[in-house]
This record gives C-alpha cells, sequence and structure tokens, in this order.
C-alpha cells in the first residue's frame, strides 16, 4: 500500500508536491548539504508542509583508482582495463542454456562467465586481475589501487548540470505566498557557483502572471483603438476605461472575502471583466454625447443621460451577477477552479456598476470643461494673431477733405 498527497488541481499529475525547487551545481558534495540546509529552512516557514529532498542516497563503493602514466608505459590503455574490470564484475555472455520451466514450455537462460559475489567484492581478489599487455603480464594491482568510498547511485541533470530537487506542500496558505518566504531566505543558503531555480507548479504559476499581465496588457490596448474608432475621440475612451481599476476594486474584494487566492481561475474572471465592465460606462456616455449634439452643455447632457441609462445598466449588471452565482456557489467537482473566477466576475461588476455612475460623470464633466477651455483660449490666441496691425497715417492725412480737393466735373 502506497500513500501520496491527491492532486492539487482536477487533472493535475499525482505524486509531485507542487512546490519544487531545483537547485544546481557542479558537486554533489556542495548540492546534498545545501538541499538539506533549504529543507530545514522550508520547514519552519508557515503553510510549508510535507518539506522532502528528491535525492538517492549514497551507497559503497569501490574505486580503482589507475596511474595512468604507469599504465601507459606497460602498453595498456583505459578502454582495455575498463573491459577486464567488467568482464570480471558484470561477465560475459559466454552462451545460452535450454530447457524447460516449471510450465513446461521451453525456455533459455543467458550462461554469463564472471567471478563469484564474493571475490567481486574482495578488493584483494580485483588486485590479481591479470591484464593482457604488449610484454610481460601486468596484474591491475601493480597499475592502480582500489579504495573504498560512497557513490552517487543516480545522478540527475538539468540544462547539463547536476540537481537535486527540494519538494514541499502548501497548507493553510497561499502557495505564492509559501513561495515568496521562499525566496527571501534563498539568498543566505546557495553558495556562489550554484543558482536554484523553481519547477512544477510554481514555475507554471510564474508563467501563468507573465502570461497574464500582456494578457491583461493587450486586452486594454485593444479596447481603447475600438473605442477611439467608434467614438472618434482619444479622450472619451479613457474615461470610459476608468470602469477597469473600478473593476478591479470589486474583484479583489470579493476574492478577498470568500478566502480565494489569486490563481488561474480568478485571472480568466479578470479578463473577462475587462469586455464587461466597459458596457456601462459606454452606456452613459454614449448616451451623454447624443445629448451635447442636441445642443444640451455638457452637465445638464450628463444630467439627462444618467436616469435614461441606469435602468438598462442596473438590468444587464443583475443578469450578469445571477448567471454567475450558481457557479461561484457550486460545491462538485472542479469547483476549486470555477469558483474564484465566478467570484471575480461578480464582486468586479458589482463594484464597477456603482463607482461607475459616480466617478464617470465627473471626470467625463472635468474633461468637457478641460476641452471647452482649451478651444476658447486656442480660438482667443488665434483671433489675436489674425487681426491686422494697425496703419500708421500721416497727421496731414487726417484732415476734412476740401472743395479744392473735389475732382472737376467732365466736360
Amino acid at each position: 500500500m502506497t500513500i501520496a498527497q491527491p492532486p492539487p488541481m482536477e487533472g493535475a499529475p499525482e505524486g509531485d508536491n507542487p512546490i519544487m525547487l531545483t537547485i544546481q551545481g557542479p558537486s554533489y558534495d556542495v548540492l546534498v548539504p545545501t538541499a538539506q540546509k533549504v529543507a530545514d529552512a522550508m520547514k519552519k516557514i508557515p503553510g510549508a508542509t510535507d518539506v522532502w529532498i528528491k535525492h538517492t542516497e549514497p551507497k559503497e563503493e569501490m574505486r580503482v583508482m589507475v596511474d595512468r602514466p604507469l599504465a601507459a608505459q606497460h602498453g595498456l590503455p583505459m578502454s582495455l582495463i575498463g573491459l577486464s574490470l567488467r568482464t570480471a564484475l558484470d561477465g560475459e555472455l559466454a552462451g545460452k542454456l535450454r530447457g524447460r520451466n516449471f510450465r513446461g514450455e521451453e525456455d533459455e537462460t543467458d550462461i554469463r562467465v564472471r567471478f563469484s559475489e564474493r571475490d567481486r567484492k574482495n578488493a584483494e581478489v580485483l588486485t590479481r586481475l591479470p591484464l593482457t599487455s604488449q610484454g610481460s603480464p601486468v596484474l591491475l594491482g601493480d597499475v592502480a589501487q582500489i579504495v573504498s568510498g560512497k557513490g552517487e547511485t543516480q545522478i540527475q541533470r538539468l540544462d547539463r548540470v547536476r540537481q537535486i530537487t527540494v519538494t514541499a506542500g502548501a497548507a493553510g496558505r497561499p502557495m505564492g505566498n509559501v513561495v515568496a518566504d521562499v525566496d527571501k531566505i534563498l539568498p543566505g543558503l546557495i553558495p556562489d557557483g550554484y543558482q536554484a531555480k523553481w519547477m512544477g507548479m510554481v514555475r507554471d504559476m510564474n508563467d501563468s502572471n507573465a502570461a497574464f499581465g500582456l494578457a491583461f496588457g493587450v486586452a486594454a490596448l485593444f479596447i481603447y483603438i475600438v473605442l477611439a474608432s467608434q467614438f472618434e475621440s482619444f479622450i472619451h475612451p479613457v474615461t470610459i476605461m476608468l470602469s477597469l481599476p473600478l473593476a478591479m476594486i470589486g474583484a479583489f474584494l470579493g476574492l478577498y472575502l470568500h478566502g480565494s487566492a489569486i490563481s488561474l481561475g480568478s485571472q480568466i474572471g479578470i479578463i473577462l471583466l475587462m469586455g464587461l465592465v466597459t458596457k456601462n460606462a459606454i452606456l452613459l456616455v454614449d448616451s451623454a454625447i447624443q445629448f451635447q449634439r442636441d445642443g444640451l452643455a455638457p452637465q445638464a447632457a450628463m444630467l439627462q443621460a444618467g436616469p435614461r441609462r441606469l435602468r438598462p445598466i442596473l438590468m444587464t449588471t443583475a443578469a450578469m451577477v445571477l448567471g454567475m452565482l450558481p457557479t461561484a456557489m457550486g460545491k462538485g467537482l472542479g469547483s476549486e477552479f470555477r469558483a474564484p473566477m465566478a467570484i471575480a466576475v461578480i464582486g468586479g461588476v458589482i463594484s464597477s456598476t456603482f463607482l461607475t455612475l459616480l466617478v464617470v460623470p465627473v471626470v467625463y464633466l472635468g474633461i468637457e470643461s478641460f476641452r471647452q477651455g482649451s478651444r476658447r483660449l486656442v480660438a482667443k490666441l488665434f483671433r489675436l494673431e489674425s487681426r491686422p496691425d494697425p496703419v500708421l497715417v500721416p497727421r496731414d492725412s487726417q484732415r476734412p477733405p476740401r472743395a479744392s480737393d473735389r475732382p472737376a466735373p467732365a466736360e
């Protein structure tokens, strides 16, 4: 019987903990104690559970230390010494033995010639292993020493560099908070020439956060482009897009009250909000612009647009909130992924609706007042520049005309 943690999310692979930190370096003599220090420090972090070093303990081994210059004098290449040791320890396939197994079926068994198990473990016997050379026979002990020690049974590499993985789970705290605490202690534990990398779900989380930031920026850019083309203005789309940060307030507050952390599901909900919450400001600003084109002042136009668009704004908001409630309140399979998405949408839509009705009109009137003031200032400046310079007339020319100055009548 084996006991393993359930997958942290539906469809995720089982076995590995969500927090995986890989420590890389050239030598296991430094990697092993470093990984142990990191594991001991992670055990003290609140929320980190089941801290485990993914590394097999080294086992006893015999090491053959060959004197290369002496072996070269005897005409013994390293490949020949290695092949002789392999034949003595691992054996050489000499043939096959045919027979019948307990079921009465024909079977073949390999015949392997090698030292006995007792001699394979005896260093004195191995030193008397004969080696074929160009001259007189040479024993292994004449050109090499056999010492005992411990060696790695498995060497793991990442990017062609040796590694050890420290894994842990997260309980009682969001995984991102636990990872942030680990990042604070890592600089004092990793020696020079070695590095630590996040793997597994932590790396996926960092990648998803980076992708979320890019998607959020691209979505905001395209929303601005579409609004600018529809309203034929570069300023009013900014007024409408004020509903986006107002929606973030409700999304984060809803996730906090629900006890959910920022996850992939909640990030998807925030992306959905960008296309949902701008409709309230669009209805309000578009109606105000129409009233202004009919001849009303900005303040009077907004006072007319607010009551007119209040009912459709509230109706669409209620429809979205009620439509997301079953997903937010669901407790079935996969609800840990879908519920934060619905909570983010509900909180963002509610906060954006009520704050948009207060903030957007104020910003709209401020922008219109600034635009009209700028137009009056520009028009005044252009009138001053277009006015002709006064012409200086001589004083004698300013006298009233005389009778002699009149032209004589034609004959």
